[in-house]
């Protein structure tokens, strides 16, 4: 415990020889950093480290240390995230309290409020009027909330960062130095104490070190948002991690925000209340390892995994020759994960809508949703995208194309130069590839894998990885599904396939993503201006809305039963066979999860477009429909033909 309150715990030594732990189990040392906590942290006998202090300490017990076993909980700045649809009166209460209760000198204090640009006046003022009658006073008076500093020092250091804000241009709504009438406010034994009065500055950029620095002790910066995005990336753009607070009554954005908010702690729609067998703990320059209940084995005890085969453990005999079909002969020890499915559009409007001109922004949203489905890829851990692409044209067999490395400059030959010269980079997943045609060969679906080929991906891959893989995060795999002579059940199981070769033999995290359309009754030479913005005819867009109503009601089995009509009826690009691939991939007729529109339904030259995430669950893939091609007579398969 700090040097600064030894009494705390002498007093716990001495309550657990009272209740009987024996003497030596539990000892303290008393003393500063120097003279007792560095001997101590790097003594050989102390084989595990609990710190809980600041960052700068913390980095010094790792150096001092060595190679030993750490529970750091350190530094933080914690994001306190209002959305424009929360409960206001509770979220202010709850921001009140985790900035100002306990004086502000708490780890996991709200210190960094983020408001919704809608909502942003109507709380500041609210806010900074309840600061305004916080009780500051003798600590030892029920009636006082934040008393004083711990110390001359630290006193220092918080009237230092007051200072500071107006300084960095935040206009400060109530509290800082020397305001008349506070100090004599005090009673008389304590008006030369440590006493810093609840400070609210608002105007805050993110960026500014009042903002950015642990300042620990009742000061607040209030900082506006634009939406879930903004707010997002707001959040995350600290050093710290440790904890986090959500308010709003949108379930879907609160489990969204609190898996994309960098923190070992969120808190939807409270202040800090936990149970003390959660996990506490945090990321970044906000700690590592978690304690509470028996999250503090990993610190605390050391594991050891003792594996006693009884005879029935597989082996593997490299090279050995194995009949094909269902069993694959890779084995059947399961590694990845199909951590993220959707539906995606690739219109080359989203192009176009880049450039300065009357399609400027038009198709921003469409540019969000790809964006958002990166976030969540990265979320997830994901570590290759495959794309099923209805701009991959093939007539024969399944292809994959896993090129080591893509990269080049793409014009469109479909609507000439609506996409033009469009530069694009993206590694690939060869192993991958290989893998997912290997097994997909072995559930009866013909496919060949590529990468010695200087085939390029087409533009249903590279629109999406523009505003997807900008950074190159992620691999790629381009999958064809302009299928004009296969099955529609050929497709379903191929999808099958691949994510059977993913779950079952691949050491990572993939995405799928059906590059396509639903409807694709395509405007006419001469109307296509006039249908920049439309669905062909009120017949196409009425179908696709009770495709995407039976999506949202999870009537699977009725969809894929239908899916056949509906890719002839709607003109389905490349005849539906991405989204096939996708639903096979999902289970089928067997599929039970859900759907998150995140971009909503719109037009594009007479085609119907959207972005669409579809949750991902456990399948045993028991109504996978049967390989049809390899099933006719006279089939030979395709090692034998090459």
């Amino acid at each position: 415990m700090s040097e600064l309150s030894p009494l705390s715990a002498a007093r716990l030594g001495e309550l657990a020889l009272e209740a009987g732990v024996p003497a030596g189990v539990l000892n303290l040392v008393h003393g500063y950093g120097k003279e007792a906590g560095e001997p101590l942290v790097s003594h050989r006998d102390v084989r595990a480290i609990s710190f809980t202090g600041s960052t700068v300490t913390g980095n010094r017990i790792v150096q001092s240390a060595g190679l030993k076993k750490f529970s750091m909980e350190l530094g933080g700045k914690s994001p306190f995230v209002i959305f424009e649809d929360a409960d206001l009166d509770r979220a202010l209460d709850a921001a009140i309290f985790m900035i100002f209760s306990n004086n502000g000198e708490r780890c996991t204090a709200g210190s960094r409020i983020l408001v919704q640009q809608s909502i942003y006046a109507d709380f500041a003022a609210k806010f900074a009027e309840r600061a305004k009658r916080i009780t500051v006073g003798d600590p030892l008076d029920d009636k006082t909330i934040v008393g004083p500093m711990i110390s001359k020092a630290h006193l220092a250091k918080v009237r230092s960062y007051i200072e500071l804000g107006p300084k960095e241009g935040a206009t400060m709504l109530c509290g800082g130095l020397g305001q008349p009438g506070y100090a004599a406010d005090l009673p008389a034994h304590v008006q030369n104490g440590n006493f810093v009065w609840p400070t609210v500055f608002a105007d805050v950029d993110n960026r500014m070190r009042i903002a950015q620095e642990e300042i620990f002790g009742p000061v607040a910066c209030l900082i506006p948002f634009k939406d879930e995005a903004d707010a997002i990336a707001k959040a995350n753009d600290i050093e710290y991690g440790l904890s986090s607070y959500v308010w709003t009554e949108n379930l879907g954005r609160a489990h969204r925000v609190a898996a994309a908010v960098e923190a070992g702690m969120c808190f939807v729609n409270s202040q800090n209340v936990r149970d003390l067998r959660q996990p506490f703990g945090g990321t970044k320059a906000s700690g590592t390892g978690r304690e509470g209940g028996t999250w503090s084995y990993e610190v605390f005890c050391e594991p050891k995994n003792v594996a006693v085969s009884m005879g029935h453990a597989p082996t593997f005999r490299t090279g050995e020759s194995r009949p094909c079909g269902n069993s694959t002969t890779l084995g059947v020890l399961t590694m990845g994960k199909l951590a993220l499915a959707a539906k995606i559009t690739h219109v080359p409007s989203m192009y176009l809508s880049e450039i300065p001109g009357p399609r400027f922004g038009t198709r921003q949203s469409a540019i969000d949703g790809h964006k958002e489905i990166s976030r969540r890829c990265r979320a997830l851990g994901v570590d290759t995208l495959v794309v099923f692409d209805t701009h991959w044209l093939v007539n024969a067999s399944y292809h994959i194309n896993c090129g080591p490395h893509f990269k080049g400059v793409y014009t469109s030959n479909e609507l000439p130069h609506f996409i033009s010269n469009m530069a694009f980079e993206s590694p690939g997943n060869p192993a991958l590839g290989h893998l997912l045609a290997q097994v997909a060969n072995e559930f009866g679906v013909e496919t060949l894998s590529h990468d010695a080929t200087t085939l390029q991906p087409e533009y249903g891959t590279l629109v999406p990885l523009r505003y997807m893989n900008e950074d190159q995060h992620f691999k790629v795999v381009s999958v064809s599904a302009l299928c004009t002579s296969h099955y529609l059940a050929d497709s379903a199981r191929l999808g099958w396939a691949l994510r059977e070769a993913v779950e079952k033999h691949y050491d990572g995290k993939v995405a799928f993503l059906a590059s396509g359309s639903l409807s694709h009754r395509f405007a006419q030479n001469g109307l296509a201006p006039e249908f920049a913005h439309k669905i062909w005819s009120p017949f196409l867009e009425q179908l696709d809305k009770q495709v995407l109503q039976m999506w949202e009601n999870r009537e699977w089995k009725a969809f894929c039963e239908m899916l056949p009509e509906y890719a002839s009826k709607g003109h389905g690009e490349g005849f539906m066979h991405d989204t096939a691939m996708l639903m096979g991939a999902l289970g089928w007729t067997d599929y039970d999860g859900g759907v998150d529109m995140i971009t909503p339904y719109f037009g594009a030259s007479g085609t119907g477009q959207l972005n669409a995430i579809f949750e991902v669950t456990p399948q045993k893939g028991e109504h996978i429909p049967a390989a049809v091609a390899s099933s006719a007579a006279g089939y030979t398969a395709v090692s034998t033909r090459l």
